[in-house]
């Protein structure tokens, strides 16, 4: 593992004496980003840390992206709630490609789940929790869930499924879910 810290590549030496215990890592950037960016490389390639984007609250940190993917998907639950449903039938919200690709990934879940419990390929699933939020992004940008006052019940169906399938892909890395971000 090397740090990567304005720009500048430092690789850690026992000998040399700058070693930086991983307990470091996790009082100055929490254990959800330390676990993404420890899971989100295979076991058998180097690894670099790279502070500034450990720090970044933005879309280009992985793991504020799928936290605030699922949060978003909350907040729509939230907002829905007490909204008169529009019950257009549900493969009226697929005329939408973002639609359509949102919920084939979504139905990979369980695969990509036994794969990395045969292949021990753990960061499979930082993979596809961001293609997951990548997904629910586009859909959520094409897609109207709430129009005119209406919420339309297959959009947010899909949507619900999303946000429970991110969460469950967090869980099993140990990642919260934040509700609200």
């Amino acid at each position: 593992v090397s740090l990567k810290d304005g720009g500048e590549t430092k690789k850690m030496s026992k000998r040399a004496g700058n070693v930086i215990l991983l307990e470091d890592l996790v009082d100055e950037f929490g254990i959800d980003v330390v676990r993404w960016f420890f899971s989100d490389k295979a076991l058998t390639t180097h690894m670099e840390f790279d502070t500034a984007l450990a720090r970044e609250q933005s879309e280009k940190n992985p793991v504020y992206y799928v936290q605030y993917a699922h949060a978003r998907i909350e907040s729509i639950k939230r907002n829905t709630t007490d909204v008169p449903k529009d019950d257009t039938h549900i493969l009226d919200t697929f005329s939408a490609p973002s639609a359509r690709n949102l919920a084939y990934l979504i139905t990979e879940f369980p695969e990509i789940v036994l794969g990395v419990a045969d292949t021990y390929h753990v960061h499979a699933l930082p993979t596809y929790a961001y293609r997951l939020a990548t997904a629910f992004s586009a859909f959520y940008h094409d897609v109207r869930i709430l129009d005119e006052g209406m919420c339309h019940a297959g959009a947010r169906s899909l949507a619900e499924a999303a946000g429970e399938t991110i969460k469950q892909t967090l869980a099993l890395l140990g990642i919260s879910a934040p509700e609200r971000m």
